[in-house]
């Protein structure tokens, strides 16, 4: 029965010797982007370590910048028709 077979067999080893190089190259290939990826993922894995302390400090000094825009908006608000005024002025003083 497998010698019925033996040209289907001959051909399907004929096939090992490349599909074996394929995965030869496909295994180096992969062994050097291991190589490169590895410091990068070190280094990512360190950021993210100090990540929550940045954030903190960030928040920190954010923190009372937010309750001053708060505080100003009133300000603001009451002061944007002058300054609505002002602007074209200061652009036609510009120019001369």
């Amino acid at each position: 029965m497998l010698a019925k077979r033996d040209d289907e067999l001959r051909q399907s080893l004929g096939l090992l010797p490349p599909t074996l190089d394929a995965l030869h190259h496909s295994m180096d290939s992969t062994a050097k982007l291991a190589t490169q990826l590895n410091p990068t993922l070190d280094n990512v894995r360190a950021a993210s370590d100090e990540l929550p302390d940045a954030l903190k400090a960030l928040k920190s000094a954010v923190g009372p910048l937010h309750d001053t825009v708060d505080a100003a908006r009133p300000v603001l608000s009451k002061a944007r028709p002058i300054v609505d005024e002002l602007v074209p002025t200061a652009v036609t003083c510009t120019r001369r």
